[in-house]
């Protein structure tokens, strides 16, 4: 699960810079309109402007790429020091072949996100020059998505060799993402009727978002993709460390025993009573060859450890058929399958085993599936009779139980009384567990720092790529007599209104994605999260707004003659 984690988390992170890479290609390509209609009109081909602006992309790309390998580097290392103590001594350093990866990625994920806006670039025509509202001719937006795609699949099934995982972050991104672009614009087409109740800057505000439909939906769409990752990651980084904490919680049995004779088992049955020491309840294991149906999937070679109980173990969840059922159709004694177990070898409900034990042979029919927590340091086992028709067979007995510290002497009288018995203490392995699940949190919220940067990228991206547009009507209004408490209530406005739809259509993108991951990838129970609902459309809000006014300061504090110079 951690490494599941740390590989999202990556995959997230890639994505938010990809989405980053996208906005800020787009305003670069507009910058340079005028500069290539120019050059155009100076008789530079298409393929020219392309190998100009491409050259300057793949120089561009290089450098960062290897920054970037530098500073994960740099990075890396401090993440090797907080993990010290769970890593070997003479840990090899990283080889070369590392830095080449993650420039390759850099590079991919530059091509696949900023190639479309170069292309553009190419298709700038030369009356542009005369005509200052001719834009190129886009790209097909189905080989626009499809490169983006293309590239970004390419890379995380390069990063995590996980194509489950994947798909699962591409397909649910990006039916995230077309959920928020068409809810965006009902949203503002909805809202163009209620905008005559609305007042001075708050009008003016809402109504910028109407006036530019296309770039407000795709700006929700942007900050609603990076809020989605980002609570998507510290959503599944909570769940995952509440997980684990519970799984070691203080009862967790610490000893095991092993090798009670069954003639034993009521006698430590009462040892424990009269000690009060609880335990996960005594089971037989028996040792068995079992022969598979024809209609299974593989064989076992080997002998298992089967056993039987009359009553379903707290541990255990019943997930199919009935645990003691009146009868069989093929009339051998019930049993119960681990669900996973049955799975792996296309075993149902309804077939018949054949199992051996010391050259005596018998079979059972599968009634019921069972999940089965591997971690609770309980026995458990992948096949169960329900029923005590094989009590007769040679078995040992087992058990496990929690003890306190200062109860520890309670064992030398068990070993006394039962010496036949071998016990088996855990303490070591319970500490050394639990400082790796402190060790793995620290690296999960080292990695989600790492995700909450991105995502402040793309919001500061997604910022920048309408600045001019804003400096421009800013002015306009400041010389039509506007204040600059009017711009700035209105671009309150408009901010906190882009906090909000993005942030109630990640806090559904969000729900979305989790669902699948909990259920497909992480095996982790699901629940309707409220809280992303509160969480999502506030920190949406004040996260934007706050970004946002941050970010066009100079939009409002700007003198009106200095833009017109620049225009």
């Amino acid at each position: 699960r951690a490494q599941g984690f740390l590989g999202l988390a990556s995959l997230a992170s890639l994505l938010l810079a990809g989405i980053a890479i996208a906005m800020v290609a787009n305003r670069y390509a507009e910058h340079h309109f005028d500069h290539v209609a120019l050059l155009r009109c100076f008789g530079a081909s298409q393929s020219l402007v392309l190998k100009i602006y491409g050259s300057n992309l793949f120089l561009l790309g290089l450098v960062t790429s290897v920054l970037g390998s530098i500073t994960g580097y740099i990075v890396h290392l401090g993440l090797v020091e907080l993990m010290q103590p769970l890593l070997p001594e003479n840990l090899p350093q990283p080889g070369i072949q590392s830095f080449f990866v993650a420039i390759a990625a850099g590079m991919i994920a530059l091509a696949g996100f900023a190639l479309p806006a170069l292309i553009n670039l190419g298709a700038v025509p030369p009356l542009r020059v005369l005509r200052r509202n001719l834009t190129p001719v886009s790209m097909s937006s189905y080989m626009v998505y499809g490169l983006t795609f293309l590239s970004i699949g390419l890379i995380m099934w390069w990063q995590t060799r996980d194509i489950k995982m994947v798909l699962i972050v591409l397909f649910g991104g990006a039916v995230a993402a077309v959920v928020l672009l068409y809810i965006a614009r009902i949203f503002l087409k909805t809202g163009l009727l209620f905008q005559t109740y609305m007042k001075g800057s708050v009008r003016f505000g809402f109504s910028q978002l109407a006036r530019h439909d296309k770039a407000s939906t795709i700006q929700i769409m942007a900050f609603g993709l990076a809020l989605l990752v980002m609570m998507l990651i510290f959503l599944l980084r909570n769940d995952l460390l509440d997980t684990w904490r519970a799984k070691l919680d203080n009862d967790t049995p610490n000893h095991f025993i092993v090798n009670v004779e069954p003639s034993d088992v009521t006698r430590m049955e009462d040892f424990f009573q009269q000690r009060e020491i609880i335990t996960s309840g005594l089971f037989p294991m028996i040792r068995s060859r079992v022969e598979l149906p024809e209609t299974a999937q593989g064989e076992i070679d080997r002998e298992i450890n089967i056993s039987w109980s009359t009553n379903l173990p707290d541990h255990n969840k019943l997930e199919q058929g009935s645990w003691r059922p009146e009868s069989t159709e093929s009339g051998y004694p019930p049993m119960s399958l681990e669900q996973e177990f049955a799975k792996r070898k296309n075993l149902k409900i309804g077939d018949v085993l054949g199992f051996d034990t010391g050259g005596r042979t018998y079979k059972g029919e599968v009634t019921s599936l069972r999940s089965v927590k591997w971690d609770s340091f309980k026995p458990n086992f992948f096949i169960m009779f329900t029923t005590d028709d094989i009590k007769d067979l040679p078995a040992d007995w087992m058990t496990s139980f929690y003890l306190e510290p200062e109860k520890k002497e309670l064992l030398n009288g068990m070993v006394d009384e039962f010496p036949a018995v071998t016990l088996i203490e855990l303490d070591a392995i319970m500490e050394q567990v639990q400082r790796i699940i402190e060790q793995v949190s620290i690296a999960v919220e080292y990695i989600l720092l790492f995700v909450i940067i991105a995502g402040l990228m793309v919001l500061l991206a997604t910022i920048q790529s309408t600045m001019d547009e804003r400096i421009f009507e800013s002015t306009v209004l400041r010389t039509l007599g506007a204040s600059r408490k009017y711009l700035r209530n209105s671009l309150i406005t408009e901010f906190s209104l882009l906090g909000l739809l993005a942030g109630l259509m990640a806090a559904a993108g969000t729900e979305l994605v989790a669902y699948g991951l909990y259920e497909q990838l992480f095996r982790l129970p699901y629940g309707f999260h409220g809280w992303l609902w509160i969480v999502g459309p506030v920190s949406g809000i004040i996260i934007i707004s706050f970004s946002g006014n941050l970010a066009a300061r100079s939009v409002i504090s700007r003198p009106p003659m200095s833009s017109f110079r620049d225009i």
